[in-house]
């Protein structure tokens, strides 16, 4: 009888973990693909321990291009500054680059006023 109940119980955690998965990997595809793209031009910037990094990134965002497009410019001085002022050894870890795309997120969207970035997408990061 035990047996009988442990295997019921094992299998609706299977079942339940199974569905968890398929139905969360779902929802996370859905925001993504809902996204709209835009890309951003490589840059090359002078880091603050005087190495460099070649940088491209896109931009997965809501709302309106042509705002998003007047402000590239106000975008590129974001990335610079925002990059230049890190060192490669913050950048070369994992903890860096999500706190840079963290940072980038939080300045980039206090420059817009329509338009909301969600995602920042690295398309090239070497650091040398």
């Amino acid at each position: 009888m035990k047996k009988v109940l442990f295997l019921i119980v094992v299998a609706v955690l299977i079942v339940g973990g199974g569905a968890f998965y398929f139905f969360h990997n779902k929802s996370q595809t859905t925001t993504t693909s809902s996204l709209k793209i835009m890309e951003i031009e490589p840059v090359v910037i002078n880091l603050a321990d005087g190495h460099y990094i070649r940088i491209a990134v896109a931009l997965g965002y809501s709302g309106d291009e042509n705002e998003l497009r007047e402000k590239l410019p106000v975008i590129n001085d974001i990335l610079i500054t925002t990059v230049g002022a890190m060192t490669s050894k913050e950048l070369v870890s994992p903890e860096g680059k999500e706190l840079l795309k963290e940072n980038l997120l939080l300045k980039i969207n206090s420059a817009l006023s329509e338009v909301k970035v969600k995602n920042i997408f690295y398309r090239e990061f070497i650091v040398q």
